[in-house]
Formats: C-alpha cells, structure tokens, sequence
C-alpha cells in the first residue's frame, strides 16, 4: 500500500503541484507541491518486500555491493574520530 502511495506520487511529478492523494475524511483532495524523492532500500528479506517494477520504472535505480569494513572506516573513520 504504501509502495503504491509513493508510485502515484513520483508518477504524477513532484516539480508541480499534484492532486494524488484524496481526504476521505474532509473529502477533499491533498496538494502536493515541490517535493523530491530520494530512495533507499535494501535487499527484500526480514520484512522488507521487493520494490515493485511498476514503481522503480519511475527511478534511477543505482545497486551498489556491499561495501568492506576497511573500506568504511576509510570513509568514516575521520567523522567518528
């Protein structure tokens, strides 16, 4: 449900004002207005489901292995110092 919320979301382009979402409480229709999307996930499994195709067509999708623990305390080794 909520990968589906996000599709019409970035479908619909989030650089103008967009009439995506509907309040079925006030019945009126929610503006959604110069907005970015930035995306991460990782591997399905443990909870997490398998990004839909119908959503990343929408995407730049950039998969990246997973990364050496040498590697990462190069990285970030003088943040957490």
């Amino acid at each position: 449900k909520n990968m589906e919320h996000n599709r019409r979301l970035s479908y619909c382009g989030c650089s103008k004002i967009s009439r995506v979402f509907f309040d079925r409480k006030k019945h009126d229709w929610k503006d959604i207005e110069n907005t970015t999307l930035l995306l991460c996930a990782a591997p399905p499994g443990g909870g997490r489901n398998h990004m839909t195709p119908r959503f990343t067509r929408h995407s730049l999708v950039l998969c990246m292995p997973p990364t050496s623990e040498e590697a990462m305390t190069t990285i970030f080794g003088s943040i957490l110092m």
